[in-house]
């Protein structure tokens, strides 16, 4: 094997407090709800940043996760695409010429998670150590889930910085 000029660096993921949750949740005209409705309609999860929690103030590049939801919720698609996008308010993403700094890709995994993935190619940071980050339309699509409390699960969360692709 041989090795010209490469240097190999291998990082280990940091701990961090800073954290993702769903921040809001609206119905299909908009209204904010506290409850997910039952009866098949679709509803609007937004999940948010609550970063700087352990006082670093650190900026994230990019991000991904899995999100569970539990059984007899979807997330809502459009020809086989998870419908998962960025937030209505794009305050946590830096624009340039004619786009937004960064990317948002969701795919359906084979055990039915969600996974987000968020990047930017210009190597652009966050805004904000804080915000809405992502969107997710979902639907009851079981007519056996009973009214009750469901589990929402995040998994795998990455949050990665520029410097040395630092994750956290």
């Amino acid at each position: 094997v041989l090795f010209c000029g490469c240097a190999f660096t291998a990082f280990s993921q940091s701990q961090t407090s800073d954290h993702i949750v769903i921040s809001a949740i609206h119905d299909s005209d908009g209204n904010a709800i506290s409850v997910i409705p039952v009866d098949g309609s679709t509803c609007m999860l937004t999940f948010s940043l609550v970063g700087g929690q352990d006082n670093a103030e650190r900026l994230y590049t990019a991000y991904n996760l899995d999100v569970r939801l539990p059984y007899g919720m979807e997330v809502c698609h459009e020809n086989g695409v998870p419908l998962v996008s960025l937030p209505d308010d794009f305050s946590l993403y830096a624009s340039g010429i004619g786009s937004l700094s960064h990317s948002l890709s969701a795919s359906v995994l084979s055990n039915g998670n969600v996974r987000i993935a968020c990047f930017s190619g210009r190597n652009a940071n966050l805004t904000k150590t804080a915000g809405d980050m992502f969107q997710m339309p979902v639907r009851i699509a079981s007519p056996y889930v009973c009214p009750g409390t469901h589990e929402i699960h995040i998994t795998g969360q990455n949050l990665t910085v520029k410097e040395n692709a630092q994750k956290f």
